[in-house]
């Protein structure tokens, strides 16, 4: 399981494809290393419980993402930039996590604990 310190959702549209969600998770290096960046093969299920999401990959990968730690840092900011530039795909990237519920959840497989009201 990936834990990253920053995350963000990625929607990637390309011509009549399904439309992609991808994790893209940062890391902060400590002291001595230096901050780093991973992309998920897209998200296929979510679950939520108390304020993380699980985002289960097509790959079999689960990152759990904290609620309050959406956004970038350095090293997923210049990922995004260079994303942003690539030809023939439609690249954006979701505002905040309260949209995942509003953009995505017809697109993928939600599941919530008991304590969340559907």
């Amino acid at each position: 399981m990936e834990y990253p310190d920053k995350w963000a959702i990625v929607k990637i549209t390309k011509d009549d494809a399904p439309v992609l969600y991808k994790v893209l998770a940062g890391y902060y290096g400590g002291y001595l290393g230096s901050n780093s960046w991973r992309m998920n093969s897209g998200i296929v299920s979510v679950d939520y419980e108390a304020d993380y999401y699980h985002f289960n990959g097509e790959s079999g990968s689960c990152y759990k993402c904290h609620h309050d730690d959406y956004g970038l840092n350095k090293a997923t900011q210049e990922c995004w930039d260079t994303i942003k530039k690539t030809p023939n795909v439609k690249v954006e990237m979701l505002p905040n996590p309260d949209f995942l519920h509003g953009d995505m959840k017809d697109s993928v497989e939600w599941r919530f604990d008991d304590d969340i009201a559907v």
